[in-house]
């Protein structure tokens, strides 16, 4: 009973939420309204599953759809690193702490605030403080250089937390450079090094000084060349390494090595209206834990080809077909071919619709995993989740001047599928997997532009149909996934205030979460409320002002770690 008042409380202190940004917005909405925008394709990406919202053009931090013009745009390295036309293997969601530490350094380095152009040369620097003793840092500088920019810069952000084993602490350097040799080719080089702790747990409490320890560093290097007018390819390399250990009262223990080694290759070429894309790419990785005497290594190689092709002004399509080789230990292995297929239409210029067929092997090497969740176990299984097949549908149209609205619907038939439940005995968040699983989920949205000040970005994502096995005898099974919620309902509005006072206001109401599976324990719904503030005082100078956790809310994204409650933070950032 007392759950269930608490959840009706934490629904009624959303809605009230809502009703107050609408209110604030409405007050503001007589201001000059946009013109309509022509509509834009949905994104072949699948940052849903995590429960990104739909980027925009409005937030410079945020990333397009993937746009290809056939015939006009011949600059590939714009979109080299487009995602492939499968969608990303699961992710599982879990609630992504405004403080968790991010491996590639926040966004390799770019500011996190508007840059008015890309092609002049910038140095900032910023600085906040708030209470239990929380600050961050960063600075960089960044150069334009022909078809790119080099930039270098640095963060640091600490904090002792509200509980013991919630104080956490990571900076980092990272960098970015590029060198054309001729006309036709140019290199880039990038590189970021970092390191963090976390306050740790230990058999449902906490040690004195029990922190977990990283270290890590990251390298890539790839050359771009134009073999003619229509074609060109790129060839790169990308070596890490990261360590993690636990410390305990100035004793390490639980220590674990991992060294990674990518390289790929790609051809993009253009037939008539076609375009033609040839991809291949293998991926070494190796861990060392002190917890056995095993030293684990995973091999995963794929070849692949893609075909683009424009039927119409309304209609245009891409296929293609991955073969995809893994290997463990040599003593297991699995390959197979894997086809996929996207298809835009455009029936009338207000609405656009995408569908997409994916299947095979995706592959998430041990520092993406640590990306995820900085309490792992050192014991992670070196193999890939196995798509036997994945539909989407996804739509959006505008039927308004203000309103823009999208829906998708996604069903996926697994192979086999990872997912993240603690281990009781170590209370570190293990990786274990399914076979011959279904999943789905279901997600609405709506973006409302009431005037030039005044912006709302609303989903909904409904994960309550879970996964669907067989079981012993044949007969099907359902499965709640831990960590993934029942719904998810992020609600974010971008205000300006005064001319020059942007406030950011993000709300985000959790379903409940399983924390393992089969059983009836769960992590209960989370409602939660950031408010972001910032006012230029002068050409160069920028106050800050945030508000982490606005209704001090107590929650766990993992079990057993509680997640910053209330934090007040404020600061300057200079740009010059």
């Amino acid at each position: 009973m007392s759950e269930r008042f608490g959840k009706k409380n934490e629904m009624k202190t959303f809605l009230l939420t809502f009703i107050i940004m609408s209110f604030m917005a409405l007050r503001l909405s007589a201001q000059k309204i946009n013109p309509q925008t022509e509509i834009e394709l949905p994104s072949d990406s699948t940052g849903s599953v995590r429960g990104d919202l739909k980027p925009e053009p409005k937030n410079p931090d945020l990333e397009l759809p993937d746009v290809l013009i056939l015939g006009q745009d011949r600059s590939h390295r714009i979109i080299n690193d487009k995602k492939n036309l499968t969608p990303e293997t699961p992710a599982l969601t879990a609630i992504r702490s405004e403080y968790s530490s991010d491996w590639t350094g926040l966004d390799e380095g770019k500011p996190s605030f508007a840059a008015d152009s890309l092609n002049k040369s910038q140095t900032w620097g910023s600085l906040t403080g708030g209470t239990v003793y929380t600050f961050s840092g960063a600075a960089g500088h960044r150069r334009p250089i022909p078809e790119d920019d080099m930039l270098i810069s640095g963060w640091v952000n600490r904090s002792e937390g509200q509980f013991a084993n919630s104080k956490y602490a990571h900076l980092g350097l990272n960098g970015k450079v590029g060198y054309r040799l001729d006309e036709r080719t140019m290199m880039m080089a990038r590189g970021v090094v970092q390191r963090s702790f976390y306050g740790m747990m230990q058999n449902g409490y906490r040690r004195q000084d029990s922190k977990r320890q990283m270290v890590g560093g990251k390298l890539s290097a790839d050359i771009f060349h134009d073999f003619n007018a229509i074609t060109d390819g790129s060839a790169g390399l990308e070596i890490g390494g990261l360590s993690l250990a636990g410390d305990t009262t100035g004793s390490t223990a639980d220590e674990n090595s991992n060294f990674l080694m990518h390289f790929r290759l790609g051809l993009n070429s253009q037939y008539r209206k076609s375009q033609l894309i040839f991809k291949a790419n293998y991926l070494r990785e190796t861990n060392d834990s002190d917890a056995d005497t095993l030293t684990q290594a995973g091999r995963m190689g794929r070849l692949g080809f893609e075909w683009l092709y424009p039927f119409s002004s309304k209609m245009t399509a891409a296929a293609g077909i991955n073969y995809a080789s893994f290997a463990h230990d040599d003593s297991s292995a699995i390959s197979r071919f894997s086809p996929f297929a996207r298809l835009n239409f455009i029936p009338s210029p207000p609405l656009g619709i995408t569908l997409l067929l994916s299947s095979g092997l995706q592959y998430t090497p041990f520092s993406e995993l640590w990306r995820q969740n900085q309490y792992l176990a050192h014991n992670i299984p070196f193999d890939p989740t196995d798509e036997k097949i994945g539909v989407k549908i996804k739509v959006e149209t505008q039927p308004s001047k203000m309103v823009r609205l999208r829906a998708s619907a996604q069903k996926q038939w697994m192979n086999s599928l990872y997912f993240w439940q603690a281990d009781t005995t170590t209370w570190l968040i293990t990786r274990d997997h399914l076979n011959d699983i279904e999943i789905s989920e279901i997600e609405l949205g709506a973006v409302i532009e009431l005037t030039n000040s005044v912006q709302f970005y609303i989903s909904y994502i409904d994960y309550s149909d879970q996964g669907i096995s067989a079981g012993p005898q044949g007969e099907p099974s359902s499965y709640k996934i831990p960590y993934r919620p029942d719904f998810y309902l992020p609600i974010r509005a971008d205000i300006t205030l005064l001319h020059d006072l942007n406030l950011g206001i993000r709300a985000e109401l959790w379903g409940a979460r399983k924390k393992r599976l089969g059983g009836e324990e769960q992590l209960p719904s989370v409602f939660l409320v950031n408010i972001d503030a910032q006012k230029p005082l002068g050409q160069h100078v920028t106050a800050l002002v945030s508000i982490h956790n606005l209704f001090n809310t107590s929650y766990s994204q993992w079990e057993n770690y509680p997640e910053m409650r209330f934090i007040f933070s404020a600061g300057v950032r200079v740009v010059f």
